[in-house]
């Protein structure tokens, strides 16, 4: 079932057109039925501290998300045939950054 919600953000302008083109390719993808991992870099230690406002974010329960590898797992095992076959999707097809 679709649901329509809306998510107020706040950010540095400078980091507006990443954020933009990272969701414009999630449509895009979404409309092609295109299947592929979307990767944004975030450097907290800058100026990238995005705020977000929303009902649905306010209780939202990370916990049923399904994750995938975290950069550490991929790195330590970023040369092995075994992660490609096991996790095809651990590395992102575009980047985005924000750092």
């Amino acid at each position: 079932m679709e649901k329509t919600f809306t998510i107020e953000c706040t950010m540095e302008e400078r980091w507006i057109p990443e954020f933009l083109a990272m969701l414009q390719t999630m449509e895009g993808w979404g409309h092609l039925g295109h299947s592929g991992l979307i990767g944004f870099f975030a450097d907290g230690d800058g100026d990238f501290h995005p705020e977000f406002d929303s009902y649905e974010l306010d209780n939202f329960n990370s916990k049923d998300v399904i994750s995938i590898p975290r950069k550490e797992t991929i790195e330590r095992y970023k040369d092995s045939a075994t992660l490609i076959q096991t996790s095809p999707l651990a590395i992102p097809e575009i980047w985005f950054d924000a750092g």
